[in-house]
């Protein structure tokens, strides 16, 4: 079985698989995480995250389906401070995840 790391506090759960690369974080509240040494999220409403380390991919949902978008701050050791404005499913759709790279950089 591969190696997991878990973190859970009252306003994240985070937990790390080593040999897929994954981090799967739940956000109760808006809230700067630091993913290691090397990179920190900051989403502006509570939401579900899934980082993928070697593909630098990051997919984004609200279970709740009651916001439009999610300002998502990521920090990371050379490229600064990155903020993005994800835009979310609505209508039928809303509650689904999205998923971004092509915004993204993690180094």
């Amino acid at each position: 079985m591969a190696l997991l790391f878990g973190f859970y506090t009252v306003q994240v759960q985070a937990v790390f698989h080593k040999d897929l690369q994954l981090t799967g974080l739940v956000f109760h509240e808006s809230m700067a995480f630091p993913l290691g040494e090397s990179l920190t999220l900051e989403p502006s409403h509570p939401c579900l995250i899934l980082v993928n380390h070697t593909k630098n991919t990051l997919t984004i949902s609200d279970p709740t389906a009651t916001h439009e978008h999610i300002e998502l701050v990521v920090k990371g050791p050379t490229s600064g401070i990155q903020r993005l404005t994800i835009e979310l499913p609505s209508g039928l759709d809303a509650g689904k995840s999205i998923s971004i790279a092509d915004k993204l950089t993690f180094n």
